[in-house]
């Protein structure tokens, strides 16, 4: 077990070491004098960076700092001190930050409190799907023994992932504040459309696709979009194993809201799950958040289950008699895409990888003009 443990230390303005060699190769001179650096230069960057984020000095912010197999130094920032969210936060884990104290480099710092089979899967994902374009990049894990309030190590480890920081956050708030101009929109339509499509190639299903999943990286005016949260990923050539069920309810499709609702009054057979979770699922979830993007006003329209309760959303998605939309005249507008992704048949939905192809044919200027 010991073997597994990178090395993770604990500091304010001091440094402490227990032994050279625990640092996986870097001499403790050298981190003593990266680590000086970090707390006594605040004007240097990247404390101007981080300060401004985080709308305080962060001179005396409690850090981890952590020797990777890699020889990466990072320093990982206690999101407790910061007293606000950073970058998100669910029950079973905390995003913030970290930096590479060599490069200069900014990180998601991602720790797990409970090691479970869907972080496990999503790791895997992030790592076998590296180099990916516009899909969330790994960049490191480690496992590191957590410690109790009385000072005793836990028996299982803990997990820190580190991936690409996107500084743009979730698209969510983008579409409510409705802050795209168009060239930014046409953009993340593009790279969301690749996004799944490489997924798509290799037989996956994202299964919780909506504009909360969906990150943004921001150089300037420009944007680029990435796809992460892969913990609901599902291999669909792979053994069946055990039945998971995951995905938002307004973004769910109608065949899968008939399975969710199905389930809540009875067992549901492996034929029928498999029949249900196809990559179909992914393509309305894609087309929903699509539509939102290029045509909010008609969305709101057409998507009248977006703002009701859970169960009553379910029971409007599985009760859809046709399309939420009308097939456009013109096959060049990028609503031809998504009306194909929205259709109720799923065997009648635009695949994804078809949809990639025609991305070159759109007339973004006759559709923004109107």
């Amino acid at each position: 077990m010991q073997n597994m443990i990178n090395n993770v230390f604990y500091y304010n303005n001091l440094c402490r070491f227990v032994s050279e060699n625990e640092c996986n190769g870097i001499s403790i001179p050298e981190i003593q004098k990266l680590c000086l650096f970090v707390c006594e230069n605040e004007t240097k960057w990247p404390h101007q960076y981080l300060s401004r984020l985080f709308k305080r000095s962060i001179t005396n912010l409690a850090r981890t700092i952590e020797i990777t197999p890699q020889r990466q130094i990072l320093v990982h920032f206690n999101r407790k001190k910061l007293g606000d969210r950073v970058l998100g936060i669910t029950p079973l884990k905390t995003v913030t930050l970290a930096v590479d104290l060599r490069t200069g480099n900014i990180f998601a710092s991602i720790g797990q409190a409970q090691i479970s089979l869907s972080w496990n899967l999503e790791v895997a994902v992030l790592q076998q799907l590296q180099g990916l374009p516009h899909i969330l990049q790994f960049n490191s894990l480690s496992y590191y023994l957590g410690k109790l309030r009385n000072g005793s190590e836990f028996e299982l480890p803990k997990q820190r992932l580190t991936v690409e920081y996107c500084n743009g956050g979730d698209l969510q708030p983008w579409l409510e504040q409705k802050r795209l101009n168009p060239r930014q929109k046409q953009k993340v339509f593009k790279d969301v459309i690749r996004a799944v499509a490489a997924l798509h190639r290799w037989n996956l299903l994202h299964g919780d696709l909506k504009p909360e999943n969906i990150f943004l990286k921001q150089i300037g005016s420009h944007l680029k979009a990435i796809l992460g949260d892969l913990a609901t990923i599902r291999h669909l050539v792979m053994p069946l194993g055990p039945q998971t069920y995951g995905g938002t309810g307004r973004y769910c499709s109608p065949e899968y809201a008939v399975l969710l609702l199905k389930l809540r009054r009875e067992k549901i057979s492996d034929e029928e799950y498999v029949l249900v979770n196809t990559l179909a699922r992914d393509i309305w979830a894609l087309g929903m958040t699509l539509f939102w993007l290029l045509d909010e006003e008609t969305y709101f329209q057409s998507a009248h289950w977006f703002f009701l309760e859970p169960l009553r959303t379910l029971q409007a998605l599985a009760n859809l008699q046709k399309d939420p939309i009308e097939k456009p005249k013109d096959e060049n507008s990028p609503m031809h895409l998504i009306w194909g992704f929205l259709r109720i048949n799923p065997a009648e939905r635009l695949s994804v990888v078809d949809a990639e192809y025609k991305l070159s044919q759109i007339d973004w200027d006759t559709f923004f003009k109107k």
